[in-house]
């Protein structure tokens, strides 16, 4: 399981239970959600994502997105520079006439970036 959490609010991104390409994710906090995406071959870019985010030696100045294969998972993130980081997360569940969207923001900071990172490799290995 991997969790980024706000450190402003009661919000999280959690990757949860990985069934060969697919991985549950969750959106908890104010609002809930969850569905299950597909990886197909974007595990790799998802853990390369994190990855890249995590070997900057300072905050950058221009949005980082990762786009999931079907779009049902999108995560941007933006740093200021004092260190802050933003996640701005959309989930979408695209199944059917009764689809649904969520965007919401997790505040966390630049020092977080190394623990995430491998947290996200160790989870889609």
């Amino acid at each position: 399981m991997v969790s980024i959490c706000s450190n402003s609010s009661n919000r999280e991104l959690i990757f949860r239970d990985r069934y060969g390409e697919y991985i549950q994710v969750v959106l908890a906090g104010e609002v809930s959600a969850s569905t299950t995406i597909w990886l197909y071959t974007e595990a790799d870019s998802l853990s390369d994502f994190f990855e890249t985010l995590s070997s900057y030696n300072k905050p950058w100045k221009d949005t980082r997105t990762w786009t999931s294969i079907e779009n049902d998972l999108s995560i941007s993130v933006s740093s200021s520079s004092l260190g802050a980081v933003l996640f701005e997360i959309t989930l979408r569940s695209l199944q059917g006439e009764e689809e649904w969207q969520i965007n919401i923001g997790i505040n966390s900071e630049f020092g977080q970036l190394n623990r995430i990172a491998k947290d996200v490799k160790d989870f889609l290995q």
